[in-house]
């Protein structure tokens, strides 16, 4: 049985029906809510490809891909993906086991329209010299499935960072499999942790047949396809 969105009491009515959803009227707080209220899917108006739009991101296709096959829009197809996996990270918050790993990525941020100050205007195909038009995200994912996708804080993966996103979700008994980073070995040695590093500079990929971290870089993979520069969605 659910509940009202706003008060979270139980007792509610039918309330006529809207765009092809049910909605309700609260008997508590007299507030009307639909179907969909309070959910990940609140904003969705194309609800109706919702589930074949999930089909699509398992198969990992592309962006254009999507729009093809499904006949939406771009934008609506990129702000989806979105949407999607920020509702996975605040959901399945289940704890890390076994061989973990984690790295991060960067992106470009576009800021178009926006006024910036004092600062050259880069040009097509030219690097980006500046940090700060850069966010960077840290996958972290083990074998049993368990994936998180979170954006770091002021664009700079901290151990502080660290600490408050995966500590409480990790144990004694995890190994940690990274790239490298000095980053993730002080926080590995702060909370405990078995530390393997892979030197991609040295071409070590693979130690031992086992310890990898081929399975963050596919997720980087994916979240890269047709999606730079970013937008300010993350904000």
């Amino acid at each position: 049985q659910g509940q009202c969105p706003y008060c979270a009491d139980s007792k509610y009515v039918k309330n006529d029906i809207d765009k092809g959803s049910q909605r309700y009227k609260c008997k508590k707080c007299h507030r009307c809510f639909a179907e969909y209220s309070g959910t990940w899917m609140a904003e969705f108006q194309r609800k109706d490809v919702i589930i074949p739009y999930l089909n699509c991101m398992v198969q990992e296709y592309s962006l254009d891909k999507i729009v093809n096959t499904l006949e939406i829009n771009k934008k609506t197809v990129f702000d989806w993906r979105h949407k999607i996996l920020a509702s996975l990270r605040t959901t399945q918050n289940g704890d890390f086991v076994g061989i973990i790993e984690c790295d991060e990525t960067e992106f470009r941020l576009n800021q178009k329209g926006q006024k910036v100050k004092k600062i050259k205007a880069r040009h097509r195909g030219k690097s980006l010299s500046y940090k700060r038009f850069q966010i960077d995200l840290v996958v972290t994912a083990d074998r049993a499935g368990e994936l998180d996708v979170s954006q770091t804080v002021n664009g700079k993966m901290t151990k502080a960072y660290l600490t408050a996103t995966l500590a409480d979700r990790l144990n004694e008994r995890t190994i940690l499999c990274t790239d490298g980073s000095k980053t993730l070995k002080g926080f590995a040695t702060d909370h405990k942790l078995e530390y393997l590093p892979l030197r991609a500079d040295l071409k070590q990929f693979v130690r031992n047949k086992i310890y990898h971290i081929q399975h963050v870089n596919s997720h980087h993979n994916y979240l890269q396809m047709d999606t730079q520069p970013f937008h300010s969605c993350f904000h």
